[in-house]
């Protein structure tokens, strides 16, 4: 038997508008121009165009037959940020996963969270890097509304939309260095209904702006989440690229780990 059906009946309501992420998009269109002929200096896409260093090549060679899974548990991870970012973690905090896209995507999809304190008890702890991460999440409760700052790295509004919650979108100002301030979080906050568990993702150092957060006012965030119950995935993949090596994680700020998801690159 053949179904004929259509793309309405196929395809979810909310990704009607979807469409594919847009730096792949610019990255094909700038390809294009190039075999034309054209005299491009392309600055939109992140890819290396150097070859891979001799020595890393040389060392990928050596344990190429190693091809066994390896542990999740990252302990020299902890070590790592131990000394870089004076974070104190146990391994169990920490996994360790192929990239930041896949780790979030797949942290969104398992959201459903209540906000629980360091004294709650029956909580899962994931905690995401190659990457990573500390988090708490709960069988019961529910969670729809993550909060997207604009701009912001293009993958993250399509995932929220995969993993079937509701996109909600802070405006960030060039006034105030396209970081969303403790006054105008608190208003957007107040001025939208929401759900009673929100999820904020803050890329810090952020893309595409490169604004980066201080303490300070990482530490002003971390009081208007706490007062309406939002927890944050800090996406701090960047974190080792600052130019002032004045980098603050929000882990560091948060009063206890499980009010704060970080994701790092290693």
């Amino acid at each position: 038997m053949i179904y004929d059906l259509s793309k309405d009946q196929l395809v979810r309501k909310t990704l009607e508008n979807y469409s594919g992420a847009s730096n792949l998009m610019h990255n094909e269109k700038v390809r294009e121009l190039m075999a034309a002929g054209k005299t491009i200096y392309h600055f939109g896409f992140g890819q290396s165009p150097f070859p891979i260093m001799s020595k890393a090549a040389e060392r990928l060679s050596k344990h190429a037959s190693k091809a066994a899974y390896l542990p999740v548990a990252g302990f020299a991870i902890c070590d790592f940020h131990k000394r870089y970012d004076d974070i104190s973690r146990s391994p169990d905090d920490v996994i360790v996963g192929p990239g930041s896209k896949e780790l979030i995507f797949l942290l969104m999809n398992i959201f459903e969270g209540v906000w629980i304190l360091a004294s709650d008890t029956n909580v899962i702890i994931p905690s995401r890097t190659s990457d990573f991460v500390i988090m708490i999440l709960s069988p019961s409760g529910s969670c729809t509304d993550i909060i997207v700052i604009s701009p912001s790295w293009t993958s993250y509004t399509p995932q929220v939309q995969l993993s079937q919650h509701t996109p909600r979108v802070i405006v960030a100002n060039m006034a105030d260095e396209w970081k969303i301030t403790p006054a105008s979080f608190k208003q957007f906050l107040e001025s939208e209904n929401f759900s009673k568990v929100k999820l904020l993702i803050l890329n810090n150092p952020d893309t595409p702006t490169g604004t980066l957060y201080t303490k300070e006012e990482l530490i002003s965030l971390r009081d208007v989440c706490r007062q309406h119950k939002v927890i944050v995935l800090a996406d701090e993949i960047y974190a080792r690229l600052t130019y002032a090596d004045e980098f603050t994680s929000m882990a560091r700020v948060q009063r206890f780990k499980f009010n704060c998801v970080c994701t790092f690159y290693e």
